[in-house]
């Protein structure tokens, strides 16, 4: 699922209020092979590392805001993001 949609999705009410802690994984596998191929300080993964975190950035928010700002945390791999 491209990840605006993971954005739309909370956006519009895919969380539902039942008190009840929830878990969202989401897994990305695109990083790996731009670094792989270009280089870990090649201009094209430095671009990538950023989009990613502009990404999680915005899903982040809008958790945030779905959940009234109850959103316990949000993590990375680093092991997987070179």
């Amino acid at each position: 699922m491209p990840v605006h949609c993971c954005f739309l999705q909370v956006e519009s009410g895919l969380v539902y209020r039942d008190g009840v802690p929830d878990v969202y994984w989401k897994v990305v596998r695109s990083l790996h092979p731009v670094v792989d191929f270009h280089g870990p300080d090649s201009e094209a993964a430095k671009e990538a590392k950023q989009i990613l975190q502009d990404v999680i950035h915005i899903i982040k928010k809008a958790y945030v805001l779905a959940y009234k700002g109850r959103v316990s945390s949000m993590t990375h791999d680093p092991c997987n993001s070179s």
